[in-house]
């Protein structure tokens, strides 16, 4: 019988695309290990993209059960992760157009590295991160928050890499403006 450790070293070293093969051909314990892998990556966009915990969790949920039922859809050699984040932005799209709202997410700090040394300043980041325009706001999100790449990103949003520079940019630009004026106000 294999340690847990084992079983969770083996479970690491197994490619996310063989998963939805597994999944596919009925192994319903990979759907187990690609949930483990990206659930709070993905609820931590939710909550982005929802502005509200509840509503990200239902986001969540929904997500995953659609990639639950389009596994035999995924196209080999796609990149899993940017399949599993388009899919998950679709469902968020979706609930926003249905339900029309978009409130600051209270008391969720953004999960970084390294936690800034002033508790406030991480405040009025996330507090301007939510103020930005929602295409800004999740290009942002995805690279400084999640690490995606820029082409990872433009898989994920349906858009070409250019275009996703150049929200980060701006979005980033904008950000650093109002701190600025934040850290201007602090002296």
């Amino acid at each position: 019988m294999h340690s847990l450790t084992e079983r969770k070293q083996h479970q690491a070293s197994i490619p996310d695309d063989e998963l939805l093969r597994q999944l596919v051909a009925g192994d319903k314990s990979a759907f187990v290990i690609l949930y483990d892998r990206y659930r709070q990556r993905l609820f931590t966009y939710c909550c982005r993209m929802m502005g509200d915990r509840e509503l990200a969790k239902d986001a969540l949920q929904e997500s995953l059960l659609k990639a639950f039922q389009k596994a035999a859809m995924y196209e080999q050699g796609t990149n899993v992760a940017a399949w599993l984040f388009r899919m998950t932005r679709n469902t968020c799209i979706d609930m926003l157009r249905t339900l029309k709202v978009h409130e600051p997410l209270d008391g969720l700090q953004i999960p970084v590295e390294e936690q800034p040394q002033d508790v406030m300043l991480q405040e009025v980041l996330t507090a301007e991160i939510e103020k930005l325009p929602e295409i800004y706001r999740e290009a942002v999100v995805l690279r400084d928050v999640h690490g995606h790449s820029y082409e990872e990103i433009a898989q994920i949003v349906g858009t070409p890499v250019s275009t996703i520079k150049f929200r980060i940019f701006k979005a980033r630009d904008t950000l650093r403006q109002r701190l600025a004026v934040y850290l201007e106000d602090m002296r």
